[in-house]
């Protein structure tokens, strides 16, 4: 019997038929070759031609059709990014508890164009503004800094180094050159700026004597405590490096007892456009990639999709 392989050139109506025969024979491993490999606007026009043909919705079938990790994923890579990003947020804020280290890890590097489209998605599946949802289930300095960064951050390239001294000066009368921390000085200059004028203002906080040429993360570990100083610096570390801070996030799921599903499943798809990066930076970090990484420690359909993802 032959398999079920999206075929090259790139041919939705094909796919379509094929994927109508795995939600027929419910034979879910046919999604891991149908759909896993495909882009975003290559998914996009399955999923039209999918509703098209049968009065159905690809995720809606795939639904019913997977179960357990392995629908968990599925179903996010079917999902447009502002889709799954906005579904994610609302995972993290519904429930008993917040889940601050999911809202820091979908939020801290997300582009203001996109954001936008995150916010629209929510308003819309979830009848609530984003903002108003993340303010209702935060408090405190966290509930602030979030305030600061679902504003969302400049996208241009420009650089004012100039600019970036006066920053890390301020930075530094607010924190370390005072008794106490005015925070929020610190939350609006480290979350307006583009990320290269951020990178500027960083490495000027670490050249200046002032600061007897601490890194501007140090600061922060000593001017600041609880979940706000987990954001700070792990938007810093992005600014930094943004593949290293989500290697490191994907190696933090997968060591230790049991796998943390949720999170690795979570940064895979919800970072698989930057899934480059995170690669090279994890085999840099870790000396091993994380195709091996996460096949040693994931199993069946679950396994194969996420790897697949992944890729080699």
């Amino acid at each position: 019997q032959p398999g079920f392989s999206a075929p090259a050139p790139f041919d939705p109506t094909r796919i379509v038929q094929q994927l109508q025969e795995v939600v027929r024979s419910k034979q879910s491993k046919g999604f891991i070759e149908l759909v896993a490999r495909l882009g975003p606007q290559e998914l996009e026009a399955v999923k039209k031609g999918y509703a098209s043909a049968t009065g159905s919705t690809l995720i809606k079938d795939a639904e019913q059709d997977a179960n357990f990790r392995f629908k968990d994923v599925l179903v996010g890579i079917l999902k447009s990014r502002e889709e799954y990003d906005s579904d994610a947020l609302y995972q993290a804020i519904v429930g008993a508890g917040t889940d601050e280290e999911a809202l820091i890890d979908i939020l801290i590097g997300m582009p203001r164009s996109h954001l936008e489209l995150v916010k629209q998605c929510y308003q819309r599946d979830h009848k609530e503004p984003l903002d108003q949802a993340v303010k209702g289930d935060t408090s405190g300095d966290f509930q602030k800094f979030m305030t600061y960064l679902l504003r969302g951050r400049d996208e241009t390239t420009t650089v004012d180094q100039e600019r970036a001294r006066a920053d890390a000066v301020k930075l530094f009368q607010a924190g370390e050159g005072k008794l106490g921390t005015d925070e929020e000085t610190w939350y609006q200059t480290l979350t307006t700026p583009n990320w290269h004028q951020l990178r500027a203002i960083m490495r000027a906080y670490e050249a200046s004597p002032m600061t007897s040429h601490h890194h501007l993360i140090q600061a922060t570990e000593s001017e600041f405590s609880g979940w706000i100083k987990t954001a700070i610096v792990a938007m810093l570390t992005f600014a930094t490096n943004p593949g290293e801070y989500y290697a490191r996030r994907i190696n933090e799921s997968i060591v230790g007892a049991g796998t943390k599903d949720q999170k690795l499943i979570r940064i895979i798809v919800g970072q698989r456009h930057r899934l480059p990066l995170i690669k090279e930076a994890y085999a840099n970090l870790y000396h091993r990639t994380v195709y091996r990484h996460v096949e040693n420690d994931t199993s069946g359909d679950y396994k194969e999709l996420l790897l697949t993802i992944i890729g080699d």
